[in-house]
């Protein structure tokens, strides 16, 4: 499988509008290219992924590869981001909530871990919040350029089934083929029931699907 290594992300930097102000205040320096990952669990440090390893932030706003002495979340922190996440509006996203996460501008997603009531067979209600996952979106112009000359070959769009391990790019490849082929004048329609390819945010992609 082809993966592009030019990535185009969106501004990493608007996520920290998301995060309380007692976390924010310490991140302001810190370099969150190539960051996928920020986890904030309760009790625990705040810890931020890259692509090359884990990294935790203590209290001079650097990053470290040690836990000890880092900046701990507490239950003030998650509360606030939920506030600041939900625009203090818990209800008017609460059909994301029971899906285990809220999307965010930018197209960022904030995983949700908590304590589900379960109604027939399904989460009605996710409370007792003791984690936040924040997934940097990120889009890679060009992941799909060597794959669409097969898709395309001997005229019109052959039925194509894109397989890989887990986090090889799957997503990063088929929402770059769509831009393609939108922007080729094909008509495309994307049935995406996670809302992970066009990332919306009050119903406008943040990520490019073409025109």
């Amino acid at each position: 499988m082809y993966i592009a290594n030019n990535e185009t992300a969106v501004s990493s930097k608007g996520i920290l509008n998301y995060m309380p102000q007692g976390i924010r205040r310490y991140m302001y320096g810190v370099n969150l290219d190539g960051a996928c990952e920020i986890h904030m669990r309760l009790g625990k440090p705040l810890c931020i992924n890259y692509g090359d390893g884990r990294f935790y932030l203590n209290a001079k706003g650097n990053l470290t590869p040690i836990p000890n002495s880092t900046l701990k979340v507490t239950r003030e922190h998650i509360d606030e981001a939920i506030e600041i996440a939900t625009s203090s509006s818990v209800y008017s996203v609460r059909d994301q909530i029971k899906n285990g996460y809220i999307t965010i501008a930018g197209g960022h997603r904030i995983g949700i871990t908590g304590t589900a009531g379960i109604k027939e067979d399904k989460a009605s209600v996710i409370k007792d919040i003791s984690g936040l996952n924040y997934r940097l979106a990120g889009e890679v112009i060009g992941a799909a350029d060597e794959a669409v000359p097969m898709i395309l070959k001997g005229g019109g769009i052959k039925n194509t089934l894109i397989i890989s391990p887990p986090g090889a790019g799957k997503t990063t490849m088929l929402r770059d083929l769509l831009r393609i082929l939108s922007n080729r004048g094909y008509t495309v329609g994307i049935s995406d029931e996670r809302g992970e390819i066009a990332a919306c945010y009050m119903g406008v992609p943040q990520l490019d699907v073409g025109e």
